[in-house]
């Protein structure tokens, strides 16, 4: 399932999108932010947000928030827009430029977007 998140006036404002969910993942990971508009380029990702796993059967219940700035190179992020969040392949390297397909959908409990 692909997962999309609407961008906050408010994280249009301060350039910072923090998504928080409702359970901190069992694996550590980087999740990646796509534009979805048709004028961009969604091929590559415009924002990062690490997150760190809390392990496996792990009875941690704490939230977590994930935290979003905009590529230096990148237009700021526009109240309303879009965007998809994915992870990368485990067989992919970060530092490779991956192409599109290295990308897969994730599935996160949301339970707040500023």
């Amino acid at each position: 399932m692909t997962m999309k998140i609407t961008v906050p006036a408010t994280a249009a404002n301060s350039g910072i999108l923090r998504v928080w969910l409702r359970r901190i993942p069992a694996d550590s990971q980087i999740i990646y932010a796509f534009r979805t508009s048709p004028d961009a380029m969604n091929n590559y990702p415009v924002s990062q947000a690490p997150i760190y796993g809390r392990g496996q059967d792990s009875p941690a219940i704490e939230k977590v928030m994930l935290q979003f700035q905009v590529n230096s190179e990148e237009q700021p992020f526009r109240a309303g827009e879009v965007l998809i969040l994915k992870k990368l392949k485990s067989s992919y390297d970060a530092s490779a430029n991956p192409p599109l397909n290295a990308y897969e959908d994730i599935e996160f409990d949301v339970i707040e977007i500023t």
